[in-house]
């Protein structure tokens, strides 16, 4: 039975790639071809709206990060004036800060996603996704930031890579301070309380 219904389905997502004409315009036609028509109309809603555990093709609203891309309405460089006029429902919307510390949450906001070109789920390919976290990546790694630390940080070059300019800079002229603010940075590091510049996230390690 199982066998059976994965056929179905393959067949439903065939017959849509071959006749899209057909299923876009059901009305043009009569008598037969109107049974033909509201035939082919069922298999379309078969493919798009109903997803099948035996198959590997996943809901649309389902499918990882990597296949997805999301936005979510930026509010980081709005004036507290302007913010400060939103209604409720549009601050929830949107994302007034980035990031989170140890032991907290990020707050949430409201993504608008889109199904990446190329990529085949059920469903409506362009969708909302309530409570998203206000995260934003800028391509830092954790592993990366540990090893300049270790080894360059008495340069600043740790600061400078994870955007801390200024401070990279006059971590650069002290030497590190005389090696205590090496030492501070390294610790500070290692507990998960130094990162990234303007609440950026750090990319997966793998």
């Amino acid at each position: 039975m199982q066998t059976q219904r994965a056929l179905v389905v393959i067949f439903c997502l065939v017959l849509v790639s071959v006749l899209p004409a057909s299923c876009a315009s059901p009305g043009n036609s009569t008598g037969e071809n109107n049974s033909t028509d509201s035939s082919c109309l069922k298999l379309c809603e078969c493919s798009q709206n109903e997803s099948d555990p035996n198959t590997p093709i996943l809901p649309c609203a389902k499918l990882p990060k990597e296949f997805v891309e999301c936005k979510v309405e930026d509010f980081s460089d709005l004036p507290d004036e302007e913010y400060g006029g939103l209604s409720e429902q549009q601050k929830k919307e949107g994302c007034r800060e980035y990031g989170a510390n140890m032991g907290s949450s990020p707050s949430t906001g409201i993504a608008k996603c889109t199904v990446l070109e190329g990529i085949h789920c059920f469903g409506q390919k362009e969708f909302t996704l309530d409570n998203y976290p206000c995260i934003k990546y800028g391509g830092y790694r954790f592993p990366t930031a540990l090893l300049l630390s270790v080894f360059l940080g008495w340069l600043g070059i740790d600061r400078l890579y994870l955007g801390h300019c200024g401070l990279g800079v006059l971590k650069l002229l002290s030497l590190g301070g005389i090696g205590i603010w090496w030492f501070v940075d390294l610790v500070l590091l290692s507990i998960g309380t130094y990162y990234p510049y303007d609440g950026f996230a750090w990319e997966d390690f793998f």
